[in-house]
């Protein structure tokens, strides 16, 4: 059986198209916010917060490197389509 964004119809690829994308923005606004927690610890110097925000910002870039691994096989996928 095909994954959902496995589908023929364009429509169907092309929303799941874009439901990916705007995930993969999501996850990279996620990042960013990690970024700015683990610069905030570190500028407090606070080794607990440090551990805990770098635990947090290496979750939030796996989760990105996920999506965009996704949204890779999806292109590929559509491209595949439209030949």
């Amino acid at each position: 059986m095909n994954e959902p964004w496995q589908q023929t119809d364009p429509q169907v690829v092309n929303a799941v198209l874009q439901s990916k994308q705007s995930i993969v923005q999501v996850y990279q606004d996620v990042l960013k916010g990690a970024q700015a927690v683990l610069n905030q610890a570190q500028a407090t110097g606070n080794k607990d917060s440090i551990i805990n925000a770098q635990e947090q910002l290496t979750k939030a870039q796996d989760q990105l490197q996920l999506a965009q691994v996704s949204l890779a096989q999806a292109t590929e996928f559509s491209q595949g389509l439209s030949q």
